[in-house]
């Protein structure tokens, strides 16, 4: 059977696509797994509909409770110690959709097993403190960053369930800022941009040169890595996208050359609030997103500068009642996907955060 992290990469992959299918063309797209599966996990544990745990079943290939507990293992596993992944889940017990049974003890049960303690349900989302309790858990475990999650909370709302991931980390080797210059990136539909672009002449990488792709990453402390999927000649940022599921599978099972490099990587700043909604309820989600009335937001940053990267995101997935030698050099200088892995366990790197950089100008 397939590893939790298997499966935490390749569903994350899985939705990160439908993400971006879903994003506008003229935007990066910054999605986090470990706050996506944050915040599905506790709504998986409950569905009752059958082509909704069909669904689930396939993505993970596992028992619910099974899936669940070996996602959030790995979330748990690769994680910085600041508890971020953690997540809240809350419901309306006197009002809650039928779909998911929270309220029951069957639930709450199998919840604290998965999870280590009992699932939140005692707010009252018609009451304002319901809404400031949420955002206020979100500001804490996203240090401030992710001030506001929700505006509002309508009166049909049942369920909500919030994941977070908060990241900052120095370069291994940082980048001198006095060496940071304007240069050349190829945005994915075609015109070339000139940016803030940090340099730094010897620095140790690793490296796959594949048909289609190019993988590079460099290090952070602590066993976090920043890493990028470059298009190969003749393919495009689409192209990484859509297989990268594949893709990351091939990286895993991959021998990388690791070695010092010349590095020219630009830098990068994009804060981002986004309805997930319509890319869930039409990809690989959608039989659960359909048959629980689901809605899903996030609000995420990602940063990346000479001393290192700092990221952050908030998922919430809500449930409502009837609504919806000379060295070599690598150069990031067009549309690729990149984002920050955890290589905690060098043998089943996760990613934390992926990001399919159309143009770094972009914000």
């Amino acid at each position: 059977m397939a590893s939790g992290a298997h499966y935490y990469t390749s569903v994350g992959s899985f939705l990160f696509r439908d993400v971006f299918a879903a994003a506008d063309k003229d935007k990066n797209v910054v999605f986090s797994p470990s706050a996506a599966h944050g915040a599905l996990m506790p709504l998986m544990l409950g569905l009752e509909d059958d082509a909704a745990v069909s669904c689930v079943k396939d993505l993970y290939g596992q028992d619910l409770t099974e899936g669940a507990r070996s996602v959030w293992q790995t979330i748990l596993d690769n994680l910085n110690p600041k508890g971020q992944g953690a997540s809240i889940v809350t419901a309306d017990c006197e009002r809650w959709d039928s779909v998911i049974e929270s309220h029951t003890d069957a639930y709450a049960k199998t919840f604290y097993d998965v999870f280590g303690r009992e699932p939140a349900k005692d707010l009252d989302f018609t009451s304002p403190s319901a809404l400031a309790t949420i955002n206020d858990w979100v500001r804490t475990a996203t240090e401030s960053k992710v001030q506001q999650l929700f505006k509002e909370l309508t009166r049909e709302t049942t369920m909500v369930s919030v994941g977070t991931t908060y990241f900052k980390s120095p370069w291994k080797t940082a980048f001198d800022p006095q060496k940071t210059h304007d240069a050349d990136f190829k945005t994915d539909d075609g015109p070339i941009v000139r940016v803030p672009t940090m340099t730094i002449d010897k620095a140790e990488a690793s490296f796959l040169m594949e048909r289609s792709f190019n993988y590079v990453s460099v290090p952070f402390s602590d066993g976090y890595e920043f890493f990028v999927v470059e298009p190969a000649v003749g393919y495009d940022l689409n192209h990484v996208v859509r297989n990268l599921p594949r893709i990351l599978d091939d990286v895993q099972s991959a021998r990388l050359t690791t070695t010092n490099m010349a590095l020219s990587i630009p830098k990068i700043s994009i804060q981002s609030t986004d309805n997930l909604t319509p890319a869930f309820s039409n990809g690989v989600l959608k039989p659960v997103f359909k048959s629980a009335n689901m809605g899903a937001i996030q609000s995420v940053g990602f940063d990346i500068d000479e001393e290192g990267g700092e990221a952050y995101a908030a998922v919430a997935m809500f449930v409502t009642r009837g609504i919806r030698r000379e060295n070599p050099r690598f150069e990031l200088n067009k549309a690729s996907v990149v984002g920050i892995m955890s290589a905690k366990n060098p043998y089943e790197k996760t990613p934390l955060f992926l990001v399919a950089l159309r143009n770094p100008a972009l914000g």
